[in-house]
């Protein structure tokens, strides 16, 4: 059975009321926390709060959402960084000397059935010596970079980025 939103939350707010008035009133051998059924209700307005409306929704798919942040980020990068690099994944750098801090973003996965938050970080690389290793199942669809070729080169089968 379908309810529309709207109903189904009146709905919780009633069960959580009876729930809770059921609780106080049962049998000391058998009472239940009080803070239980309340929690419970809490728990569903919250379910019911993020499942559809208040969810945002990145309207490009993740590699798009990855090029367009190193874009973003190569135009108003700092005079000394090599590359940018955005992954969804692990990683590692040789000297954390020659690093920008990591910024996370989100992107917002919505399909009808699921609802998911995929984080990315982000990052300049720069200086002699540095290299960026990507860990795991890491391709193009996961990881996006923007180089400065004359200083860095990107292995396209470890997914590894090296700066001269």
């Amino acid at each position: 059975m379908f309810l529309p939103q709207p109903l189904l939350f009146a709905v919780l707010s009633v069960f959580g009321i009876s729930a809770t008035a059921k609780s106080s009133s049962s049998s000391s051998s058998a009472r239940r926390s009080r803070y239980t059924s309340s929690s419970d209700f809490w728990l569903a307005a919250y379910a019911y709060d993020v499942s559809n409306v208040n969810w945002p929704k990145t309207p490009m798919s993740m590699e798009e959402y990855g090029i367009h942040n190193v874009a973003t980020m190569w135009q108003n990068r700092p005079a000394h960084a090599h590359a940018a690099i955005c992954i969804n994944g692990h990683w590692n750098v040789k000297n954390y000397d020659n690093l920008s801090p990591a910024m996370t973003l989100a992107y917002f996965k919505n399909t009808f059935w699921k609802k998911k938050v995929v984080l990315w970080d982000c990052l300049y690389i720069w200086g002699p010596g540095q290299q960026f290793y990507s860990f795991g199942d890491v391709k193009t669809d996961r990881m996006a970079w923007a180089l400065d070729e004359t200083k860095c080169s990107m292995d396209n089968v470890t997914m590894d980025v090296s700066c001269l």
